[in-house]
């Protein structure tokens, strides 16, 4: 009998009852959750406890999300000191191109599903996938899409 994970996590802030002032500051929210079998799991955690210690020299068990560099882009953008209580303040020292670097070797694949939501928003979502991959910035190959 095979084990499987099951992860999820958010982005964003999510609140049954929105008011405008609301999703003007947060008008996003993503949940997501991926099944993984137990042994592909216990590999990719190998995989990235080395990416981690060899890229950026840290601990394995640290943990790096994506809010931790993205503030520590804003924090570098607007000139303002890292004080010692943010959680990401051990990248502090860490040159952005090398987190770059580890964001790229860690991440090589990407597989988006959406469920029909009805033409117009199938629709939406076609063109705002299309200019992601076509305008974005922030992604610069996309070696697996077919």
């Amino acid at each position: 009998m095979s084990t499987f994970f099951v992860f999820s996590d958010e982005a964003g802030e999510y609140r049954r009852d929105r008011t405008d002032k609301f999703i003007q500051i947060n008008p996003d929210y993503c949940k997501a959750s991926i099944i993984t079998d137990a042994a592909d799991w216990k590999w990719l955690r190998d995989e990235l406890c080395d990416l981690k210690e060899s890229i950026l020299k840290i601990a394995p068990d640290k943990e790096v999300k994506w809010s931790y560099l993205w503030s520590l882009y804003k924090s570098r953008k607007n000139k303002t000191p890292i004080s010692q209580d943010k959680p990401y303040y051990f990248l502090r020292n860490h040159p952005d191109a090398l987190l770059k670097k580890y964001v790229e070797t860690a991440i090589n694949l990407c597989v988006i599903y959406f469920d029909s939501k009805g033409r117009e928003i199938d629709e939406k979502l076609k063109k705002a996938y299309h200019t992601i991959y076509q305008q974005g910035d922030f992604i610069h190959k996309y070696a697996h899409i077919q």
